[in-house]
């Protein structure tokens, strides 16, 4: 029996094949027109790693902001096909994560900092949902504007500790800043008061916060493990594999960094002893809470230290280099000083609307400084469509605040320390005003902005004012009286 045969160059055969494929591409078109959608532009991917390559552990937002001259305010890259987009501008910022929320504000399920290493129920890490509204309840109920003025006299404590330490030991001067960054948040969150650099509570802190910042956190937050989960089941021992000896590790640090302080708390609220604070408000004399609850309450205060100390810690350390690169607004700020105040007692956060230029000065540490150049990524919920690009369900979405607050278009000659740029003598719109201040960008966006963020900017205009009034600051001079110039290294992947 002979066996049939088709003649795929039959022209009535090749039609019909074509009749078919149209419809089928028109049927897809119209009932996935997303998928047709272009992706925002970005650099060019090689097969199967994405652009791995183009991505950098070192001062990313600088490669970032490199994008954004390239191709715009929204740039598309993927690593092994996980989609990242960086958001360049602050409008498309506020438009996406704030306008949009909705779909924009969750977080990527990071198998190896949320797992492996127990950071899942933190608050920067923790998925939008029913824990996420809780914690973050009550860390506003503790941390809102209306709250700060409960927490002065910590704030003017920890001040004068620092002026003190900084006076006995300059050459330590990040140890005195991590100092006061560590020991106020201890004091405002945990009731405990710090009162020496060796404190148990605050080399546990910073140990932990380093992991955070500078183990976990390589790049835009993703490890291999993040894009192919098979690997967490690789025994220790294999090549390639020691990810999990150091997230074992990891996890008994952070663990210990959210236990030791919340049952030391505990204690002290028992005994009736403990300091004024977040933890002595929320649980008062109800020690007997749910789980639930406690965990609630348990990892809320934990995350609050997360979101406040290296904040604090990299501000003040732009502004002291601010202030040795510009000796002049250094004169001009203790000028308004002496001129407000006198000298014969320290700033209070009475005088502060007296004092508009060290308004400025702050304004323009946040916005020159950019403590965090790269917000920590959002993850997309569902598949959005903006501005004609397609961003697809499952993108991490990073907000490039280093790009927004170096907008030449908002900020002239963005490059200089220019305090001058915010005085209110200058003629701008409501609206030119609301853009320019730094505070809406540097504390994240909608959803996910620092709640810890009317506590640390009370914090650090004391502490600023406070340094003014009371100190010089220049370059160091070597034994011969030559001049030191300071050497700027940014090796910290999270904070600047």
């Amino acid at each position: 029996m002979p066996i049939p045969t088709i003649d795929f160059f039959n022209p009535s055969l090749a039609g019909y094949c074509i009749f078919i494929a149209i419809f089928f591409l028109t049927f897809y078109w119209h009932h996935c027109p997303q998928c047709m959608v272009p992706l925002p532009p970005g650099p060019r991917p090689m097969p199967f790693i994405g652009n791995l390559k183009d991505m950098t552990t070192k001062e990313l937002w600088l490669r970032a902001t490199e994008w954004a001259t390239q191709f715009g305010d929204v740039c598309y890259v993927h690593v092994f096909g996980q989609g990242i987009v960086f958001l360049n501008s602050a409008d498309v910022a506020f438009e996406l994560l704030e306008k949009r929320g909705a779909i924009y504000s969750d977080k990527p399920h990071l198998i190896m900092v949320g797992e492996l290493c127990g950071c899942k129920d933190m608050l920067p890490f923790l998925s939008y949902g029913d824990a996420f509204k809780r914690r973050r309840k009550l860390m506003q109920q503790a941390l809102g504007s209306r709250n700060i003025p409960n927490y002065y006299v910590f704030l003017e404590h920890e001040t004068r500790s620092f002026i003190k330490d900084l006076l006995d030991d300059p050459s330590n001067y990040i140890r005195s800043i991590r100092r006061y960054a560590g020991g106020l948040t201890l004091s405002v969150i945990y009731g405990h008061k710090v009162v020496s650099r060796d404190d148990e509570f605050l080399i546990l802190a910073e140990e932990s916060m380093n992991l955070l910042a500078n183990k976990l956190a390589p790049g835009p937050g993703i490890w291999p493990v993040d894009i192919f989960p098979f690997l967490r089941y690789l025994p220790s021992w294999f090549p390639g594999a020691a990810f999990k000896q150091s997230a074992r590790e990891w996890k008994m640090k952070i663990h210990e960094f959210v236990e030791k302080p919340y049952a030391h708390a505990l204690k002290r609220i028992e005994n009736g002893d403990i300091l004024p604070s977040f933890l002595s408000t929320i649980l008062g004399q109800k020690l007997d809470l749910s789980k639930e609850a406690e965990n609630d309450v348990k990892w809320a205060a934990n995350s609050m230290y997360a979101a406040s100390a290296d904040t604090t810690i990299s501000t003040v350390c732009n502004f002291f280099l601010a202030m040795i690169y510009n000796p002049d607004v250094l004169a001009k700020a203790q000028q308004e000083l002496d001129e407000v105040i006198g000298s014969e007692r320290l700033p209070m956060f009475s005088d502060r609307a007296s004092l508009p230029y060290i308004e400025c000065v702050l304004n323009e540490t946040w916005r020159w400084g950019c403590p965090v150049p790269l917000n920590l990524p959002h993850s997309l919920r569902e598949e959005d469509v903006f501005r004609g690009m397609r961003i697809p369900k499952g993108s991490l979405v990073i907000a490039n605040i280093w790009a927004m607050l170096r907008d030449e278009s908002l900020y002239p000659a963005a490059s200089e320390f220019r305090p001058e740029r915010f005085a209110k003598e200058h003629n701008y719109s409501a609206e030119t005003r609301r853009k320019m201040d730094p505070r809406n960008c540097i504390f994240g966006f909608g959803r996910r902005r620092c709640p810890g963020a009317d506590l640390v900017e009370s914090s650090i205009w004391l502490l600023i004012a406070t340094i003014i009034a009371m100190l010089d600051i220049s370059k160091a001079h070597d034994a011969d009286g030559e001049v030191i110039e300071p050497v700027v290294d940014y090796d910290n992947l999270v904070f600047r």
